[in-house]
Parts: C-alpha cells; structure tokens; sequence
C-alpha cells in the first residue's frame, strides 16, 4: 500500500463504496489500508471516526437500557418490602389487641381471687377446695403471665425486623436514586454522541463537496457603501470618538425574526413539561444562577434548563453584540469568504448567529459570494450547545441564502483541563483558525481567569494561523471588576486597561471599541431603566415570555455594554 498508484486506486475505490452507499464494502477497504498501516485521508479518516462513533452510540444505548433495566428491578424490590412492612405492622396491631385481651383476662382473675378471699370466712367447709381453686388460679396466672411475656418478646422481634425493612427500603430508595442519576448522565453522553455524529456528517458532506468542486475562493468580503450606510443608520451610530461607539438602533427585519423563531422554539420545548407550575420553580432557579452574572460571580450552569433561561435572558443581546463586533471586523476589510472560526466558551453560539444575520443582512443590498463559514464550538456544557444547534436547524431552514455555506462542528470539553493528556492536537486542528473568537467568557475569579488565559494562550499559539485574528467580546462591566478597577470616562485609563488585559494574553492589539447604548463608559445604574424605556427598542414577543415564566415585571431592551477587541498573536 505504499505505492501511491495503488493508494490512489483504493482511495477511488472506497469513494465509489461511499457513493453507492456500500458501507461493508467500504469498512473493508478501510480495514485493509489500516492493517498494512498506510496513512488514511481526510474522507477515510472521517468514515472511521463516524463508524466509532456510532457504535459508541449504540453501546451507550445499551448501558441506558441495563440500567433502566435495574431500575425497574429495585422499583419492584421496594414494592414487595412495602408490602412486607404493611403486613409487620398489621401483625404488630394484632400482637398488640392480643397483649390488651391476656391483660384484661389477667384482671378479672385478680378479681376473682379477691372474691375468693372476701368469702374465706363464711367458706370454712370449703376451706380445701377454695385452697386448691386458688393455686389452680395461681397457676393459670403463672401461664397468662408467661404468654404475656412471649408476646412482649415477639413484639420486640417484629419491631426490630420493621427497622430492619425500613432500613432495607430507605438503601433501595437511594439505590434507586442512583440508577436515575446515572441513567440521566447517559442521556447527556448520548446527546455528545449525536453531536459528534451531525458534525461527522457534515464533515463528511464537506469532504466531498471539496473532492467534487475546485477550492473557494479565500478573498476579503468586498465593501459595500450602501451596506455600510445602512447598517450605521438603523442601529443608530453615533461614533463619539474612535473608542467609543454609541447605538441605540436594530435592524428590525433580522432581530424581530429571529425573536420570533427563539420564542416559538421555547414554547414548543416547554410544552414538553408537566405540570407547568413545577416548570416555572425550576426556571427561576436556573435563573437565580445565571443572574449571578449581573453580581460580578460566574454562574454553577448546572440546571438542564440553563440553556432554556439563557435563550430568554441574554441570548439576542449576544447576538447583537456579536452582529455588530462583526460589522466592526468587516468594515476594517478583514472579513473572508471563507473563514474558519473557533468560539472559546461559545454557549449557545451567539457568535455565530450574529455572523450569519450581518451576511443575511448584506444580502439585501449586494449578490454575496459562495461563502464559507467553517465554525467550531468549543464549550463545557453540552446542553448549551445542543440547544443551540437544534435551534438552528430550525431557524436556518427558514433563511433563504444559499450563498452562506455553514460547517458547524462542536467539541464539549472541560477548558481548565485542555491539553492535561497531551492530546490537544487532536482536539484542535494546527494552524487552522482565521479567527478565534472569545465572547464573554472572561472568568470573575482571579485564579480561574489566569488559568483560562494560559489556555487561551497555548490555543493561539497552535490553533490560530500565523495571521490570523482574535476577536474577544467583553462586556465592560466585568472587565474592570476582574481586574479590580471602577469604569470611568477618562481614555486614557481606560486603554490602559485594555493593554493589560491583552498583554496578559499574550497578543498585540489591533483595536478596540467600546459600544454602549448610553454614549457613556460609566453605568447609569438605576436610571438605565428610564433611558431604555425611552430610547431603545424592546424586545417584545420575550418579554411576555418573561413575565410569565420569571416573574419579570419589567420589559427587555436591546442593550449593549461590550468591548469588541481586535488582536493578533505575537510571531
């Protein structure tokens, strides 16, 4: 297999096997290539990782279905020890009406014996006879006494076996407990599966697309005077200085869709939960964790319906946040046609929603180029980016913009220990990045946000291509607090600040904006309230959502308090 005619031919080979849906015959082509050791390509490659993961799949199924298994086992178990235990206690009433019927037995001997007594002096003639009544008495209350007796020991035999079973019922409880919570991780697990398996897919559907047709084109996005015009006229720029950009403004045909869609997609989701009362605690649960946000303190993220709150709290301001730090990248001329992006942290991927929306909204004033976006979520939790992915397959299909080609491949990993095994090159590819973006996901903790960043670096150094862009979305607010500084007006502290924060990371600054819709760097605090109500669009269809669900007695704005900053690696 070393020849490379003969590696070629196998290679066509195996592509016809792909291509006639002939997978046996293409597993033994694979087979045959990796027992004689030949290096496999891209679309092999692929293939067997696909395979793996499927039958990864297959077996986590199974293990889900041995543990439900062992769960109905125990559900039975407790069943039968209930009964048990109902037919002790029943035993033990019985035990004690008989204790209660040898006493009263007891009693009226007693009596009897003082009767025999109080005519002892009247009954001398039968003075023998009484003597002999009275010990068989006596010997009848000897009996009753030790039946008493007994059935005081067989009380205490049946009381401790009941704390025996209910101890037994109480192990079965948390067993059973156990089995949910395992059979809930397993679940999770299979969720990751399925994600692997759709970026398998469309791996798969890339690889062949570039065997068929000839590379794109990698050239800038042309500029477009109309289009910028346009976009600085409904989000209402007001360029204060070349650091601080004000917008009060949206583009009402893309945002007031796309709240639309996120709103119907949460309603159909929470239609799935019953009863509706016990939904609305959870979520303002999950919801008192994510506002922790708001207070300076990274959230737990630990709720299943974390990415249900996170869509309806500070999803759409992400993303118009994301729009325009975009529109800022392009209208520096540094947007590709075909760019590959790395998210760090990207939760539900707002950043590629705002990306997609400022190409749609390009669309309508010129005929875009066949654009590529190869896109890569990395994130720890995988329900985040579920949500995320399942709501764009439907939002998606609604677009019409052929023109836009997104690849979407996500990588759920813990970011503290990325590398820790050595494996980091196999979970990012070298060299790859245009860009790589990192949208708040700047940590509150001081030992966490050096760790994170020593990441960050090691991820620039080996991810990103030698000219290729970082762009990092923080919000203003919770840069200065991580670094222990109050926000003011004054320029100069304020870049400063910036130049510490992009040293640390190890890059050389670009640019940065501050965009706000006050105008101002410091925050209004309460009286931002008032200015939203006057100046800002509310979003509408997510604030009924929000009164219903969280209790809100106040509307939503689209609001922004964001650093976009632009950085390169230093070479």
């Amino acid at each position: 297999m070393s020849n490379p005619l003969t590696n070629w031919l196998q290679g066509r080979k195996f592509r016809a096997a792909l291509n006639q849906n002939n997978i046996q015959v293409a597993q033994e082509l694979l087979e045959n290539k990796q027992r004689v050791g030949a290096k496999l390509s891209l679309l092999e490659k692929a293939f067997r990782d696909k395979t793996q993961s499927e039958e990864s799949s297959k077996n986590y199924e199974r293990e889900v279905l041995v543990l439900r298994s062992q769960t109905s086992q125990n559900l039975e178990l407790i069943e039968q020890l209930t009964t048990k235990y109902k037919q002790l206690e029943q035993s033990i009433e019985s035990t004690h009406n008989q204790v209660k019927h040898k006493e009263e037995e007891f009693i009226l001997i007693r009596q009897k014996l003082k009767n025999l007594d109080r005519e002892n002096g009247s009954l001398q003639k039968e003075l023998a006879i009484s003597i002999e009544q009275i010990e068989g008495l006596g010997n009848q209350l000897k009996h009753k006494e030790y039946e008493v007796i007994l059935i005081q020991q067989q009380l205490e035999i049946r009381k401790q076996e009941s704390s025996s079973v209910q101890k037994q019922l109480e192990i079965s409880r948390r067993q059973t407990e156990d089995l949910h919570e395992q059979v809930k991780r397993k679940e999770q697990q299979a969720i990751s599966i399925q994600q692997q398996i759709e970026a398998y897919k469309q791996e798969k559907q890339v690889l062949l697309n570039q065997i068929s047709k000839p590379l794109v084109d990698n050239s800038l996005l042309a500029q477009n005077k109309d289009f910028n015009d346009s976009v600085k006229a409904k989000f209402k720029f007001n360029e204060i200085n070349d650091k601080l950009l004000q917008c009060t403004g949206i583009d009402k045909e893309i945002f007031y869709d796309l709240e639309e869609n996120i709103v119907n997609y949460l309603k159909a989701q929470f239609e799935l939960y019953t009863p509706q009362e016990e939904l609305k605690q959870h979520l303002i649960g999950t919801y008192k964790d994510i506002s922790s946000l708001q207070n300076g303190r990274d959230p737990e993220y630990n709720s299943y319906l974390t990415p249900h709150v996170y869509f309806m709290r500070y999803f759409l301001e992400g993303v118009y946040s994301a729009y325009l730090a975009w529109f800022l990248v392009y209208e520096s001329k540094l947007l590709q046609t075909k760019v590959n992006i790395l998210d760090i942290g990207a939760g539900s991927g707002a950043m590629i929603y705002g990306l997609f929306s400022l190409f749609k909204s390009a669309g309508n004033f010129t005929t875009l180029p066949e654009t590529h976006v190869s896109y890569c979520s990395l994130e720890q939790q995988n329900l985040l980016q579920h949500h995320g992915l399942e709501f764009w397959k439907q939002y998606i299909e609604k677009q019409n913009i052929s023109a836009v080609n997104t690849y979407y491949r996500f990588k759920t990993i813990d970011l503290f220990s990325y590398g820790d095994n050595g494996n980091e090159n196999r979970e990012l590819p070298n060299k790859f990045f245009d860009f790589v973006v990192i949208s708040h996901c700047i940590f509150a903790d001081e030992k966490q946000r050096i760790k994170s960043h020593q990441v960050y670096k090691k991820i620039f150094s080996e991810s990103l291509k030698d000219d290729g862009y970082i762009l990092i979305i923080v919000q203003g607010r919770r840069l200065f607090q991580a670094y222990s500084r109050y926000q003011t007006e004054n320029q100069d502290q304020e870049e400063r600040l910036v130049k510490d924060f992009i040293n640390e990371l190890g890059l050389k600054l670009e640019w940065y904006k501050y965009m706000t819709s006050t105008g101002k760097r410091i925050p209004s605090g309460t009286n931002f309230g008032i200015f939203a109500k006057e100046n800002l669009h509310t979003q509408t269809h997510m604030s009924v959502m929000l009164r219903k669900y969280l209790n809100q007695g106040h509307d939503l704005h689209y609001g922004l308090d964001d650093y976009a900053i632009l950085a390169k690696k230093e070479l």
